[in-house]
């Protein structure tokens, strides 16, 4: 019997991870919790599925919720490019531009993947992170990887987003919390903690019938959703591409 196959969540867009994860939940209702050997995982899957469908009609009820979640790509993107850029002049023939890279992937391994925090950490470990960077220490190495414009960028973009956010706060005041990013990072471990039990089942030949014919069409819709990324990834490198 063939196993549940990986899956990265993290590029789905807030109404695909939703869709996504609300017709898993409706597969397992199908199956049921006990034929799947996760009567105990499920019930705690189910409330912060609700609270992502709450966040996700608060936001897309702000005026400033799609602004807001294009400037966080944004950021991120920008932030994806200079990590990418300090990865691949690791390999410069200047030696003084390789010595930098390496002092500087060192910093951005420090801060971390700020790419998975929470809206308003996130905020902070980039200005964290660009303060560093436009600092006294890390600056000339900046420069010397060709790094100083979009380190320059990155904090004009997180500043942006951050005015944002706090203006969207603003116009949501005393609704029901609307960040999205915040709770689909409680709900993937949920997921993954499911479908490890599931295949743990299947491993140890204990599965019972049923788990099967869940598992193929789970598969199925995975694999709908990766192809979905892969053409989306190629139309962006495509995109960055004919910018260059």
């Amino acid at each position: 019997m063939e196993q549940i196959i990986d899956f990265t969540l993290r590029p789905l867009r807030n109404n695909e991870h939703y869709q996504f994860m609300s017709d898993f939940s409706k597969m397992i209702t199908a199956t049921t919790p006990e034929t799947l050997g996760v009567v105990n995982q499920f019930p705690a899957f189910t409330v912060v599925l609700s609270n992502e469908a709450i966040a996700i009609g608060v936001e897309d009820g702000s005026s400033l919720s799609k602004k807001m979640s294009l400037l966080d790509i944004r950021r991120d993107n920008t932030w994806s490019a200079i990590n990418f850029r300090i990865k691949s002049t690791l390999t410069s023939p200047i030696d003084e531009e390789a010595e930098s890279a390496a002092l500087l992937e060192r910093l951005m391994n420090q801060h971390g993947n700020v790419r998975e925090l929470p809206y308003n950490e996130e905020t902070a470990a980039v200005k964290s992170l660009v303060k560093d960077l436009q600092g006294e220490t890390y600056a000339p190495h900046v420069a010397q990887t060709g790094l100083t414009s979009w380190v320059e960028a990155l904090k004009t973009q997180n500043d942006e987003f951050a005015t944002t956010f706090d203006l969207r706060n603003s116009e949501m005041a005393g609704r029901p919390n609307g960040n999205v990013k915040s709770v689909r990072q409680q709900l993937d471990p949920l997921y993954d903690k499911i479908v490890d039990r599931i295949n743990a089942a299947i491993t140890l030949e204990i599965a019972a019938d049923g788990v099967e014919t869940f598992v193929n069409e789970l598969n199925e819709k995975i694999k709908y959703y990766q192809n979905t990324l892969a053409i989306r990834s190629g139309r962006s490198q495509k995109d960055e591409t004919v910018v260059e």
